[in-house]
């Protein structure tokens, strides 16, 4: 296993694959791709019958998918360095702003210690690298989910 998949704090099978190719797709298949990927292939993508995700890097604009925003079932933000915030900006824009409804996911470079603020900012779903698999487990089974200061989630 590359990586471990944690929705809702279980670790699960990733139904999604990702493509870089327009001829992987494969009907009623869930994948995801890159932005460019979807810029070059957005009328192809729209009439494909299957779960559509994307992976957005924490140094890209989410103006590109903000107009289909609907259509997407995952939204996968990878963080290019733990020190790069703007992916925490993103997600609760999407989800508080939007209301984007479908699973966003934290990928690359998460820490552990992010896990409870990447909850409050609107993600839902972590791909955890497998060298970090024992430690997001121990996270989350001693997690603590009381806050001093409250969001439209937890209020």
């Amino acid at each position: 296993m590359l990586c471990m998949i944690i929705i809702n704090k279980d670790s699960s099978e990733d139904k999604f694959v990702q493509i870089h190719n327009i001829s992987e797709i494969k009907e009623n298949n869930s994948i995801f791709f890159d932005l460019d990927f979807w810029k070059n292939n957005k009328k192809d993508l729209i009439k494909k019958d299957c779960d559509l995700g994307i992976k957005i890097s924490s140094d890209e604009p989410i103006n590109e998918i903000v107009e289909n925003l609907e259509i997407f079932k995952l939204i996968n933000f990878n963080f290019i360095s733990f020190k790069d915030g703007r992916p925490f900006s993103y997600a609760r824009k999407i989800r508080e702003n939007l209301k984007y409804e479908n699973k966003i996911r934290a990928s690359g470079d998460i820490l552990p210690d992010q896990y409870i603020f990447l909850l409050r900012c609107g993600f839902d779903s972590f791909e955890i690298k497998k060298n970090q698999i024992k430690t997001w487990e121990n996270i989350l089974k001693n997690n603590l989910e009381s806050y001093y200061q409250f969001t439209e989630s937890n209020t």
